[in-house]
Formats: C-alpha cells, sequence, structure tokens
C-alpha cells in the first residue's frame, strides 16, 4: 500500500474512532430500567426525569483493564460497557460486584455497543497501524445478556460500521464503502435484523454517499443517519446528508443538507416528534473563509423533515452530541467550554456559564434540577439548572466519559468507573477487582498489586486468604482503611493451561474476595549449541568456544559467567592445559529455564613417536617395505600419498622406488595436527 493510501486510512478511521463510544436504545420494558448509549432515554434527549440531590459522594470505584470506550448501559441492577482492550464487562450498580468479563476481540477496534434485555449487540472493525489494514472487515455480533456468550454475528466487507442501535425487536447498524483506491466513498448500506436470528429484515442503500460510522437515531419508527461523500483525488467534498427512513420497511422518508457545504451536523436528538440538530462549521470552528464561526439549532419536523425554526449562535462550535433536552429548556455544550440553557421556543437564551474545555467523550445528562457532565481536565461537574453554577466536582481523570443516571446514583468513566451517591453509606472496595495474570510462562513468578479501602471513618481489620498454593498474599493482615497488598504467583508448581484462584479478604465491615485469573503456558526447551565436537583435539593452547542460545541469556562456562547477545550468540576463549580439558556449558533463561551441555577437548602438543626403516626385497631392488612403529591413529605421509599405521602403531608398508631414488621423506601426524619428519636413505 502506497504511502498516500495509509495516511488517509489512519486519518478516515481517525474520524469515528474518536467517537467511537456507543449507541442509543428507545426499547424500555415496563417495570424494568434501561439506560441505552449516549442520550438514555427511549427520545435520545439525555434528560432522566428525576429530582437528583447536590450531595453526592463518592459510593465506589471499579478498575477496568483498558482505556474506557462505551458509555455505560444499564439493565435493572447491573451495568454493562466495553473497554478499547476489546472485553465485555457487567458489573452490580450496587457495589460494582463483577458477573462477568469476557473478551469480545484481541485484534479488533471496538466501534459501539447497545442491548436490549435479552442481548448485547456489539460491533467491531480493523485495528490500522502504519503498516495498513489486515483484515477489511467489520462485524455485528449478538452475545447472550446474562452470561456475554456469543449468539450469532454478520461480517461486512467495509472498513467502517457504526454502532448499533436497538428498536423494537431488531438491531440496526450502517457500514460505509471506499473505492480500491481508498480515496472516496462508494456508497453505504443501513441494515435491520431481527434480534433473534440475525435475519435481515430491512436493508436501505445510497450510492455514492458513505456511513462513516457516526451513531444511528431512532424514535417514532424513524431512523436518522448521517451519509458523507467526498473525493480525494479531486478534492471535493460534498455537504452531508441526514437521512431519515422508516424503520419498519427500510423505506426513505426525507433528507436533509446543512444550508452551506461547509458546514456539518451534529448528532440528532428527538423529542415530541421533533429532531434537534446543530449545524455546526467544518473544521474546528473556521467555519469556512475568514468568517468568524458560527453555529445554527434546527428543529426538524421528523415526518416530513421541514426545518420548523432555527437559532443562530455566532462564534460558536458545538459537541458532537448537542443537544441535550430537557423538560424545562434546551442544553447546549460548546468548544468553547460553554454551556447555553435556551428556551424551546429557540428565541430567547436563559443564560450561559464558561467553564473549563469539556472532555471529548462526554455530553450533558440533564435530570431535573442538575446537569452532569465533565471536563477535558478530568474533573466531573453537577451543575445546577438554574444559573449554571457548579455545586458538586470531583477529579475522575482523562477520558471523562458520559454521565448516567440511575436511581440515587451517577456513574461516570475517567481513570476507572465511578459510582457517586446521594445516600452513600461506607463501603468495603478493592482495588481492581479482579486480578489477571494472563499468560505466564511455566517457572516464572509474576506479582501484582491492590488495594483494600474502607470508605467509613472507623478503623478496618481483617485477614487476607489465599484460595490456591500457587498463589500468595503479602501482608496477610489489614490493619487501616487503605492498604496496599502484593500477589505473588509461582508457576513453577502450577499445570500448564488456564487457572483460576481467589483471595478472600474478611474484615470487621464484610468479607470481599478477588478472582484471580492466570494461564499458564509451558516454553519451549532453552536452546544451547556449541562448535565443541565429540573427542575433539587440537595442539593449540586457545581454543575460541563459539554458541548460541536465547537472546540476552545467562550462560556460564566453567562457571565463568558471560551472557548471550541480542540475536543469542555468545564466544569465550578458553585457556587449554596439556591433556584432557573437561567443560561444562550452562544456560539460565529469564523465565528459569535451564540447558546445559558437557564435553571435553583434549591438549596434545607433543610431536608422534616415529621410528622408520627399509626392508629390502632381494629379488627385486626397487621393492621395499616400509616398517617402524607410531602412536595409534597417526597418519603417514610419504611422498604424494597418504598412509594409516596398524591399530597397534606397528608400519609395514609396501613401497616401490623410482629409478636413482636415495631417500624417503615420511611425516607422521597425529590427530592434534602435530609433525614429525624422518628421512630415510636409500643405500645403492
Amino acid at each position: 500500500m502506497k504511502r498516500g493510501k495509509k495516511v488517509f486510512i489512519t486519518l478516515f478511521l481517525g474520524l469515528f474512532l474518536a467517537v467511537a463510544l456507543s449507541t442509543p436504545s428507545p426499547t424500555i420494558a415496563e417495570g424494568e430500567f434501561f439506560w441505552h448509549g449516549y442520550k438514555g432515554d427511549a427520545g435520545h434527549t439525555g434528560f432522566v426525569n428525576q429530582k437528583m440531590d447536590k450531595k453526592l459522594a463518592l459510593q465506589w470505584r471499579y478498575f477496568f483493564g483498558g482505556d474506557y470506550v462505551n458509555p455505560l448501559q444499564i439493565f435493572g441492577n447491573d451495568l454493562y460497557f466495553l473497554d478499547r482492550s476489546g472485553f465485555l464487562y457487567s458489573i452490580q450498580k450496587k457495589d460494582a460486584t463483577e458477573n462477568f468479563k469476557v473478551s469480545i476481540s484481541e485484534d479488533r477496534m471496538v466501534f459501539g455497543i447497545d442491548m436490549n434485555a435479552t442481548y448485547i449487540f456489539v460491533t467491531t472493525g480493523p485495528v490500522y497501524s502504519r503498516r495498513g489494514i489486515s483484515d477489511m472487515s467489520c462485524f455485528l455480533t449478538a452475545l447472550d445478556r446474562e452470561s456475554g456468550e456469543k449468539v450469532w454475528s454478520i461480517k461486512y466487507d467495509s472498513i467502517v460500521c457504526s454502532p448499533p442501535v436497538t428498536y423494537g425487536s431488531q438491531v440496526y447498524c450502517a457500514i460505509g464503502k471506499l473505492d480500491p483506491t481508498y480515496t472516496k466513498t462508494a456508497g453505504g448500506n443501513i441494515y435491520g435484523y431481527d434480534m433473534e436470528t440475525g435475519k435481515e429484515t430491512i436493508g436501505y442503500e445510497i450510492e455514492d454517499f458513505a456511513f462513516l460510522g457516526d451513531y444511528l437515531t431512532v424514535s417514532e419508527n424513524v431512523l436518522l443517519a448521517e451519509a458523507n461523500k467526498f473525493d480525494r483525488r479531486s478534492r471535493t467534498q460534498v455537504p452531508p446528508k441526514l437521512i431519515a427512513i422508516n424503520a419498519t420497511s427500510g423505506i426513505l422518508l426525507w433528507t436533509e443538507e446543512p444550508s452551506e457545504e461547509n458546514r456539518q451536523f451534529g448528532m440528532p436528538t428527538i423529542k415530541d416528534s421533533f429532531v434537534y440538530i446543530m449545524e455546526n462549521p467544518r473544521g474546528g470552528g473556521r467555519g469556512g473563509g475568514r468568517r468568524p464561526p458560527e453555529a445554527w439549532l434546527l428543529k426538524i419536523d421528523i415526518k416530513t423533515g421541514k426545518i420548523i425554526k432555527n437559532m443562530n449562535i455566532q462564534n460558536e462550535n458545538f459537541g458532537f452530541f448537542s443537544p441535550t433536552l430537557a423538560q424545562d429548556a434546551i442544553y447546549l455544550n460548546s468548544f468553547t467550554g460553554k454551556i447555553y440553557c435556551i428556551d424551546y421556543e429557540m428565541e430567547k437564551i436563559y443564560w450561559t456559564k464558561s467553564y473549563d474545555r469539556f472532555s471529548y467523550f462526554t455530553e450533558l445528562t440533564a435530570t431535573q434540577n442538575y446537569l452532569y457532565t465533565c471536563l477535558y481536565n478530568g474533573e466531573f461537574l453537577c451543575i445546577s439548572k438554574e444559573d449554571g453554577s457548579v455545586v458538586y466536582r470531583y477529579r475522575v481523570g482523562n477520558y471523562g466519559g458520559i454521565p448516567v443516571v440511575s436511581g440515587d446514583s451517577v456513574y461516570v468513566s475517567g481513570e476507572s468507573l465511578y459510582c457517586f451517591s446521594m445516600n452513600a453509606v461506607p463501603m468495603l472496595l478493592l482495588e481492581p477487582s479482579s486480578l489477571d495474570f494472563k499468560q505466564v510462562k511455566q517457572g516464572e513468578s509474576k506479582q501484582k498489586s491492590f488495594r483494600v479501602l474502607y470508605t467509613g471513618i472507623e478503623k478496618l481489620e481483617g485477614k487476607l486468604i489465599s484460595s490456591v498454593p500457587w498463589l500468595t498474599v503479602k501482608p496477610t493482615n489489614v490493619n487501616g482503611n487503605i492498604q496496599t497488598c502484593f500477589a505473588s504467583i509461582d508457576s513453577a508448581i502450577m499445570e500448564a493451561g488456564k487457572q483460576e484462584g481467589s483471595i478472600l479478604i474478611e474484615t470487621n465491615f464484610g468479607t470481599k474476595s478477588i478472582p484471580v485469573l492466570i494461564e499458564v503456558i509451558v516454553p519451549p526447551p532453552l536452546p544451547l549449541s556449541w562448535n565443541l565436537k565429540e573427542g575433539q583435539i587440537t595442539n593449540q593452547k586457545n581454543f575460541i568456544l563459539i554458541g548460541k542460545t536465547d537472546p540476552l541469556t545467562r550462560v556460564l562456562i566453567n562457571a565463568l559467567e558471560i551472557f548471550s547477545d541480542d540475536q543469542g550468540r555468545f564466544s569465550q576463549v578458553i585457556l587449554l592445559r596439556e591433556g584432557k580439558n573437561h567443560l561444562i556449558l550452562e544456560a539460565f533463561s529469564k523465565d528459569a529455564r535451564t540447558s546445559s551441555l558437557q564435553g571435553s577437548i583434549t591438549l596434545d602438543t607433543i610431536p608422534p613417536f616415529l621410528e622408520v626403516m627399509i626392508r629390502r626385497n632381494p629379488s627385486d631392488p626397487l621393492q621395499v617395505v616400509l616398517e617402524g612403529k607410531t602412536e595409534k591413529g597417526v597418519l603417514l605421509l610419504i611422498e604424494e600419498g597418504e598412509y594409516h599405521a596398524l591399530e597397534d602403531g606397528s608400519i609395514s608398508i609396501p613401497f616401490i622406488l623410482k629409478p636413482e631414488q636415495t631417500k624417503i621423506i615420511v611425516v607422521a601426524q597425529d590427530p592434534a595436527g602435530n609433525k614429525n619428519k624422518v628421512v630415510v636413505s636409500i643405500k645403492p
């Protein structure tokens, strides 16, 4: 793939990655509480019809494995969410007790999540990098809500996919296509599926435009999606379209475009048969050319697509999720850090308040008397709807998500998941709530830390107990309201495979347990080789031992310590003594694997004994026999020939002399390479 294509794909996918948080759902079963997606209630307004108390206090924190991606989904007494590392979590609202944690995908990007009483729906897509994209496909997957087990899955031949949205008995998803050169949009589709079977129920297709991973909104049997069209080669970009289709039949109802081509829509919000949507300047607030930025709040008839009213707001660009529609007013949060409170006639601004810049991953959530949101600096805010003043704030860390209100509590994500409650009571907490050592090589030891906390003022006392012999915990006693502990595993005494254990914490204020997960893998034998041959003999006092093992491994040569290089190679000069020299080579890897070799090399610097004489044949003076004595294994070099002595070292070699030959040179060479030369004179 060419560099230009890589850059384009990275920017293109980055556009919807930044907003890949979650999706809404309007399905609310009688007697059950749902909170779906980015807005919350059935109309996607972001309003909860509940009066809250400003006396919030931290109830609990829950630590998860990766950066937070999706806003919370709530069903009954349980919370559900996906993190960026690809895990789906289900925890209890009251105390963050973990119901399950399952891996959705280890090598795919998470786009969004939505659910109903039976199923959880997740969309995932390809991971992009400097090397390009290996798998050009997206998936919509249905999982069982109670267990997290996969029910069905649908694959799309596209690198772009929207978060899912549930409505009635159907789940919807939109995709966008690019041409083979990745330079322009090449069509898009909206699909509806039966939740039980995954069977397609509706399909809407648009040419040239593409759905680039934005959220879908559905209410009153109308499904809204935003389509985009661009051509990178010609540097043309068509204004986006807001598309409304019938959620049951998939028939197009109407389309709407921004008033100017350099504008873009935010996320539509639906209330009382009207669509409220922001029309923002494109490109971070410039508004095109040298004009100051300005935005428009539009009110559109949901059945006809007709703009009923609009309101111009100068020098502003609003967040993707604005507006939030409460019962008393419309609330907008801007990129400049302001909140606007506007009447529904869209003629009057009740008040405006300035704050620090808002977190990109947040939105205003409204109750009867308060607004909740997160700032870019990591603070969670509770804001009075009366005048915009801050009545409660708490630092939750980076990536502050969309606050979710349920019962007497507010839930919000940051560096961990936080629960703030009007009726907070002291609680026994574990941070994190589970320990996953992942893959560990057999023989390797690892350690992880965790904290035991009690939020009350009384002194916490108790003990910690391991459930399995391969897991130890220190200290074994709790003697304070905040105590850091360490869990260590010894995989040398464990069998290969996935194993589970736990740490039980028994205290004067209750009992908790931390599940511990580990997968023990049997590492391959530690490789070790050298250049020493069996029975090797040399006449050189210095022997260069050359070997290979794993990179950066500790090696002992007769107790002399050296280390292999980053390629696993090592060498060492060995000073030999006359005679047999025994060598022991040992290697010790960082993960406790060992390997060894033993051998010997003999130093022989003494030339071999050699005694030779000639015995003539009386009948033929040119035929002689060389007779004599030498050492075992000696090679005899006579003239241009090679000969061997007998097993006992005796010499008896027939030889034919040349006419007038006066001498024979005999050289004895032993296995070490030492030589001894004898010149035998031939008498006439």
